[in-house]
């Protein structure tokens, strides 16, 4: 009675040690072109972009994070670093509202003090896995403050993971779907496609001018609020007694300093020189209250 245990390919001994129990490779099979190597993949979007009061947005991002392999991950690693894309050159800031949120029954542990900057992971490696073929998402906010020198940011986050002892790694394409082209490759230069962050011109550049002079010379005559003309705005002035000297619920920047409420000047109307508050309302709800200075 003799007996032999398979090995890949067509040679039963390819050692030819003319044993061919010595040979036994299990042969690979590969179903619904599962590769034989491994893969993570990684997506990012913008699921939402919510204007708050001061004129910031809070920026919800979904990461969607695969491994498109045939054995689990340990070491998973999820960074995205945001100095990279809100910063002093574009003219914007940012900061962390809560804390990363994963999917429901994911391997993924969520790290508490990721900050964008000197720690950018979302998730803490050491105890992250992500199983063979599974999908994980990761839900992040960030409340960005722009000055409107740009509009536009482009955001790459980053993903790798341990396949037995092999690193992979992938950046992030644009969308819901690490692998685009459908080939089980994600790390296809094609997707490597950076998410955009479009925020619209807000009225965090809007100027407020400090005083004016309205002596009929037509230099500065006027009360002119600059970077809100897409908005209505209103408008109330008041004195240091707190009696209201000026109102208007539809500004079109044409105060000259002639009071509309209140108590007149000479029956003309003009209030004297001095230093007056103000309560400017713009229609998003943003409300400035300073103070302006007439001098004639």
């Amino acid at each position: 009675m003799v007996a032999d245990t398979s090995t890949a390919g067509t040679n039963p001994d390819p050692k030819n040690n003319l044993d061919p129990r010595t040979s036994n490779d299990p042969t690979p099979v590969v179903l619904n072109s599962v590769p034989n190597k491994s893969y993570i993949g990684i997506a990012l979007s913008v699921k939402d972009t919510l204007m708050k009061d001061d004129g910031s947005y809070d920026v919800t991002f979904l990461a969607v994070v695969k491994n498109f392999g045939t054995v689990g991950m340990t070491n998973v690693t999820i960074s995205d670093t945001l100095t990279k894309v809100f910063n002093e050159q574009n003219g914007a800031s940012f900061k962390i509202v809560g804390t990363p949120i994963a999917s429901t029954g994911s391997g993924l542990k969520v790290n508490a003090g990721f900050n964008g900057a000197s720690d950018v992971r979302l998730v803490l490696p050491e105890s992250s896995t992500l199983g063979a073929g599974r999908s994980d998402t990761l839900t992040f906010i960030v409340n960005v403050k722009s000055n409107g020198l740009t509009t536009t940011f482009l955001n790459t986050a980053y993903a790798s993971g341990l396949a037995n002892t092999i690193r992979v790694t992938d950046i992030s394409t644009s969308g819901l779907n690490p692998d685009v082209n459908g080939n089980r490759n994600p790390t296809d230069a094609m997707e490597g496609e950076a998410t955009q962050v479009v925020l619209r011109v807000t009225d965090s550049a809007v100027f407020i001018p400090e005083g004016f002079s309205p002596n009929g010379d037509n230099i500065n005559d006027l009360f002119v609020i600059r970077g809100a003309q897409n908005q209505t705005v209103s408008l109330e002035v008041f004195n240091r007694w707190g009696q209201t000297v000026y109102k208007s619920d539809d500004y079109k920047n044409d105060w000259n300093g002639t009071a509309n409420t209140g108590v007149r000047v000479n029956n003309v109307g003009g209030v004297p020189d001095g230093t007056y508050f103000y309560r400017v309302k713009l229609e998003n709800g943003r409300t400035y209250v300073r103070y302006m200075t007439i001098n004639r």
